[in-house]
């Protein structure tokens, strides 16, 4: 994701931009928000492509990257406890 210069939707460096007013954005503001939007779309499917079909349906109905990204890593945080202590109690059986 670095490489495609989308790292910052994943780890909420590069936020959605907000308008100043929210009632009233200017014409620029809301440019950026669309721009920011579709740089946000491509993200995910970036990762879409990149996760086996469970997850990816998983991830599907969350709006962001930065949501999509928070749920991988949870899933894949989990699975890894789980993989530590089956190897630190099969290494306890031997």
């Amino acid at each position: 994701m670095e490489t495609f210069l989308r790292w910052g939707h994943f780890n909420g460096s590069e936020p959605r931009p907000v308008p100043k007013d929210l009632d009233n954005p200017t014409i620029t503001e809301t440019q950026a928000m669309k721009h920011w939007d579709r740089e946000d779309q491509v993200a995910c499917n970036f990762l879409n492509k990149r996760l086996p079909d469970r997850l990816m349906l998983q991830v599907k109905k969350y709006p962001t990257a930065e949501e999509c990204w928070r749920i991988v890593k949870k899933g894949c945080m989990a699975k890894s406890v789980y993989v530590r202590h089956a190897l630190h109690q099969s290494l306890l059986d031997m």
